[in-house]
């Protein structure tokens, strides 16, 4: 029997990249608090991220996905990190890197990943768009 995690988030490698360079990743901050933990900051909201599986970069989660029993991972974006307060145009441009990123990962994960695409959610022609995009 195949074992399905249906519920695992990821940060973009795009937003990792970001905070290292130190920069925004559409409007989003990575910061590190006073105690040391991370935190997203996107305008007035901050989300702490404690889970460091997040960080993870795709080949490396196949190891703790083994531990754990878990034979494939449908990936998708954290919740936190949903572009629905932004401009449309932030939006598209976030969600089309996500998706690529997912598309990406499950084409090079060997049937390990599978992709849940995001979509702009301040705009139903655009979220159709980007998921038949998506879909290709």
């Amino acid at each position: 029997m195949t074992t399905i995690d249906i519920h695992a988030h990821i940060l973009p490698r795009s937003l990792v990249r970001a905070y290292e360079e130190g920069r925004e990743w559409f409007g989003t901050k990575v910061e590190r608090t006073a105690e040391g933990r991370t935190q997203l900051t996107t305008g007035p909201r901050r989300n702490q991220m404690s889970t460091p599986e997040y960080w993870l970069d795709y080949p490396d989660r196949i190891p703790l996905m083994d531990k754990a029993g878990v034979d494939v991972q449908v990936i998708s974006l954290n919740p936190q990190l949903f572009r629905d307060r932004e401009p449309l145009e932030t939006a598209i441009a976030a969600t089309r890197a996500v998706n690529d990123e997912i598309a990406e990962a499950v084409a090079n994960g060997n049937g390990r990943f599978q992709g849940l695409a995001s979509v702009p959610l301040q705009d139903a022609d655009a979220g159709v768009a980007e998921l038949e995009r998506a879909m290709g």
